[in-house]
């Protein structure tokens, strides 16, 4: 039953999903059958490829979810289990095993390749720089397939364009500096090392499995806030497998906007954002937001250049997302979490977020799976007194009973008072409170001098362990801040500007131009040896030619000789078998005529007999006296006168018959 499951890679993760037929679906009194949201676990547990022991993941969840679209409901319900496998290594095997009310599924996959890992398809290339009539360059080469794809070096090379793009599969683009948009219509895409500058979208995706790795993403850099439009990086809301990993995104309205699913947007540093830091409005199953830092840049923040939100869920059609070991240093304008309409549980753990204005709000409805979501581990550190979170309306009691798995977490307040946490219609509850009503088990509160270099609170030091998300590499590990916040800026250290006066680098600058001749020089001589080489070498293929040619005509004239050598050896035969039948004839006259030469030798016998007999009877009639016996005697000769008639006449016969 394999066929029901469904893998997808990324560089680090591993997405899967269990097809479950409608009548093994489990329900929640036990039995199975349609007709009832799933309730049951899959576990989920992976092995490399070669190696003994399996490793348990979180297990995969029950998706029943009916797609929200414009703020509405609509009739698009799905069945399935899914969920993720994190902090896995680029290019490597694994296999995976899913376990179901008793029954097993497995599969083998590979994790996607890093940029160092891959085998370039021929020779790495140039990028190409020649602009059509809209001012756009137009990759149209690609490799045969992922692990294999053309590479295109820019040698920190800047190319000033209106759209850089790429329109087949198996490209990667590497250490270019482009003024323009990159705009990816191909899948299996890789960005490396490369710096785009644009004032409004600059990486547009339109297929599956883009990888964006060490870029930086630079939009429009301004005090104004209506300067900054577009997005860092947007994907079709239809294409799945994008990867954004070790980026600096800055200066446009949202860092990261839309997709379907499985997709990476780990270890960025994104700050200087006026919209959403991270808008995954609309994903499906297997988001995850790992180990960022969401930061603001001081500056600007004093200028008014801040976000609206933190992450964006408008809406989330679906689950599990992952949002784990991240970073929220800039308080937005509005919410730290807008509007999480969900489908599926959220996993959210071992993060860090800043509040500091009274807007600050998670509107949250039917967020946290009862069951599989959490909300663990996390510091919320608050700049005023104010509630950390609100939830308005008639909802709230069954987020708190229902769907409330909180455990684990600091919340800091001034001056370390209790503050208010969660904010409803008949007031505010505190830690205490929650705790009272059986969640934020082993959460407290704090102070920020209560912290210590790990970020682990002083008087807190119960961590909630989470399978397949609080052990692992990649992130934040338990209570481990992924930045140093004390300066209050995070901002990846700028270029250097070039120097204006380059009177220091003459001298430099004189010995690069002579090993410059000197390798001009040395390309030459290169060039007349390729040349010399090259006459050789037409030559040579020249009389490979005519010896190829030579070859040909032996080669046919064998065959010919071969087809005369065979009709001989036909005719040979046939006269063997011939010169078999005559002899076969020739024994038979010979055994025919050694049995007539018998009988001759016996009639001879006969006939030398008869003819004594008859000199007798001539003897006895000479001396007889007697008329009568003479004349008996007579008629005996008679009759043996004609018995010798007779063997005469066969003998004759016989001659003549022989003789034939």
């Amino acid at each position: 039953m394999s066929q029901l499951l469904r893998l997808e890679s990324t560089l680090n993760c591993i997405s899967v999903s269990l097809d479950v037929p409608t009548d093994l679906m489990p329900r929640a009194d036990g039995t199975v059958g349609p007709g009832s949201v799933p309730q049951s676990v899959a576990n989920l547990k992976f092995r490399k490829v070669g190696d003994v022991n399996w490793i348990d993941a979180q297990p995969l969840c029950p998706i029943k979810t009916t797609r929200y679209h414009g703020g509405k409901r609509g009739n698009y319900s799905v069945d399935y289990y899914t969920g993720s496998i994190l902090f896995l290594s680029p290019g490597t095997e694994y296999e995976i095993l899913v376990t179901l009310r008793g029954i097993t599924y497995t599969k083998t996959i590979r994790t996607r390749m890093d940029v160092h890992q891959i085998t370039p398809h021929g020779d790495v290339r140039p990028v190409p720089t020649t602009l059509d009539a809209n001012n756009n360059v137009i990759i149209t080469e690609g490799g045969p397939d992922e692990d294999h794809p053309v590479v295109y070096d820019g040698e920190n090379m800047y190319l000033d364009c209106n759209r850089f793009y790429i329109n087949v599969p198996n490209v990667l683009v590497k250490n270019l500096g482009l003024g323009g948009q990159c705009n990816i219509r191909a899948n299996n895409v890789r960005l490396h090392n490369c710096t785009l500058n644009d004032t409004s979208y600059l990486v547009m995706i339109y297929a599956n499995n883009a990888t964006i790795t060490n870029c930086r993403l630079l939009g429009n850099e301004t005090t104004d806030v209506n300067g900054y439009a577009g997005e860092g990086v947007q994907t079709d809301k239809k294409n799945r497998g994008t990867v954004v990993k070790g980026c600096e995104i800055k200066g446009v309205a949202d860092a990261y906007s839309y997709g379907w699913g499985n997709i990476d947007f780990i270890d960025n540093v994104v700050h200087t954002i006026v919209d959403d830091l991270f808008e995954s409005d609309e994903n499906w199953d297997n988001l995850r937001c790992i180990g960022n830092i969401f930061a603001g840049d001081e500056r600007l923040t004093h200028e008014g250049v801040r976000p609206h939100n933190g992450f964006s869920m408008q809406p989330m059609n679906s689950g599990p997302w992952y949002i784990i070991g991240n970073a929220f240093r800039v308080a937005p304008e509005q919410s730290w979490v807008k509007k999480g309409k969900a489908g599926g549980p959220v996993f959210f753990a071992n993060n860090y977020v800043r509040v500091n204005s009274t807007s600050n709000q998670a509107y949250i409805e039917g967020w946290w799976n009862k069951s599989l979501g959490c909300f663990c581990n996390n510091v919320f550190l608050s700049e005023i007194d104010y509630r950390l979170a609100r939830r308005a309306g008639d909802y709230y009691y069954d987020f708190i009973k229902n769907y409330g798995r909180f455990e684990s977490n600091v919340y800091i307040y001034p001056d370390g008072k209790e503050g208010k946490l969660w904010s409803t219609q008949d007031g505010t509850l505190s830690v205490s409170q929650c705790q009272a009503k059986g969640f934020e088990i082993n959460s407290a509160y704090a102070t920020e001098a209560d912290l210590v270099g790990d970020g682990v609170a002083a008087d807190f030091t119960t961590a909630k362990v989470i399978t397949g998300i609080t052990n692992g590499g990649l992130g934040a590990s338990t209570w481990e801040k992924p930045y140093d916040f004390s300066d209050g800026v995070v901002e990846p250290d700028p270029q250097p500007e070039p120097d204006p006066d380059c009177s220091q680098y003459e001298a430099e600058l004189a010995n690069y131009r002579r090993i410059l001749q000197e390798g001009l020089a040395l390309k030459q001589q290169l060039e007349a040896e390729i040349a010399s080489l090259n006459t050789q070498n037409a030559s040579l293929i020249s009389q490979v030619d005519s010896l190829t040619t030579t070859v040909t005509v032996i080669q046919e004239q064998l065959s010919d000789l071969g087809k005369q050598t065979g009709d001989l050896h036909k005719q040979l035969l046939a006269k063997d078998s011939e010169i078999a039948n005559l002899n076969e004839s020739l024994q038979v006259c010979n055994d025919a005529s050694s049995a007539k030469d018998q009988q001759i030798s016996t009639l001879n016998v006969m006939i030398s007999d008869r003819d004594s007999i008859i000199n007798d009877l001539n003897v006895q009639l000479a001396n007889c006296v007697d008329n009568e016996e003479v004349n008996r005697l007579q008629n005996q000769i008679t009759a043996l006168q004609e018995q010798l008639n007779n063997i005469v006449s066969a003998w004759n016969q016989f001659k003549q018959l022989l003789g034939d």
